[in-house]
């Protein structure tokens, strides 16, 4: 404790009196728990994922797409017949966990994957989509902020590298907003160039190992759909995220499909800037780099929702995913 420590071993206290205050601090500043109920943290993520690699190994394949400043690998569940083969399938991208605080967001597409893995043999509708699609799915894009908010730090976004920007060795900050880090008008609009700031853009586009694994995956195949998966909102997004672009040729059609969608979750669907504005976005970039026609998912109305919430929240999104394949 400081007052104990600003004493020095000179001046040491009595243990009854060292005691007291230590219990006075604690009552004060408890330690983090580690853990939130109803959420896996990332070992129990990632031992999930090599369960459905294993258990159901004929129709998916687990990838590892990168690697975070922490030592943390961003895994990718491929479902498809013959997933270890690449064939002339149209293939979709289901990412979640950009951000750290936003925990559910986790959970949706991982739920997602056991969902389509489990009925696969039962279900002749989801049999069919496994059989004609390739599935990506990156359920945790920002492993070490995810691990670090679920310990304790419900309120931190970003990933955790540290940013030394004067390159001095005294970081300026730590963290980077992983969606504002994409190189489609990095740093222009909606985004902080302050390290401290939860909306850092980063010290230039794709700075990040988290950005970049999604960039060389998307850039390797060819996405016709993606949906990104934040919290909170209850909408459904499609680009442009910023109001620099002008409208895009394909918002009537992504405006259709996002109410297809809006019709199991009752999600509000538009162009994303009409909400907030923001530059660096995985979907601006998906779109304006690739074949993808990218949605972004705000689930629910709150960034951890109670346990007991998720299965409904899960349920209503499982039904605009399916919608969508």
């Amino acid at each position: 404790m400081w007052m104990m420590s600003s004493y020095g071993a000179s001046h040491s206290l009595p243990k009854w009196l060292c005691a007291l205050f230590t219990i006075f601090f604690v009552s004060l500043f408890p330690l983090a728990e580690a853990g939130i109920p109803g959420y896996p943290d990332y070992m129990e993520i990632e031992g999930e994922l090599r369960y459905l690699n294993e258990t159901y190994s004929e129709i998916c394949a687990l990838n590892s797409i990168g690697i975070t400043y922490e030592g943390r690998t961003i895994w990718a569940l491929k479902i498809s017949d013959n997933a270890w083969k690449d064939e002339d399938e149209p293939e979709v991208l289901i990412m979640g966990g950009h951000h750290a605080k936003e925990l559910v967001s986790v959970l949706v597409p991982l739920r997602f994957a056991e969902s389509l893995l489990e009925n696969y043999s039962s279900n002749g509708t989801v049999k069919n989509i496994i059989d004609s699609t390739e599935i990506w799915i990156v359920p945790l894009v920002n492993p070490d902020g995810y691990e670090y908010a679920i310990n304790g730090h419900t309120y931190w976004r970003k990933n955790r590298r540290p940013v030394d920007i004067d390159g001095d060795g005294e970081p300026e900050g730590i963290g980077v907003d992983i969606n504002r880090n994409y190189d489609h008008r990095w740093g222009e609009q909606g985004v902080s160039r302050d390290p401290d700031s939860e909306i850092y853009c980063g010290p230039y586009a794709f700075s990040e190992n988290e950005s970049r694994a999604i960039r060389d995956l998307a850039l390797n195949r060819s996405f016709v759909f993606s949906v990104s998966f934040h919290s909170y909102g209850q909408q459904i997004f499609h680009p442009w995220g910023n109001s620099l672009d002008t409208s895009p040729i394909d918002c009537e059609l992504m405006d259709a499909i996002g109410e297809g969608m809006a019709k199991y979750n009752d999600y509000e669907v538009m162009e994303g800037w009409k909400w907030y504005n923001t530059t660096g976005d995985s979907d601006d970039w998906l779109y304006a780099n690739t074949s993808c026609l990218p949605f972004t998912i705000e689930l629910g109305t709150e960034y951890i929702p109670p346990p007991n919430d998720i299965g409904k929240i899960f349920e209503k999104n499982r039904g605009a995913l399916m919608y969508l394949l």
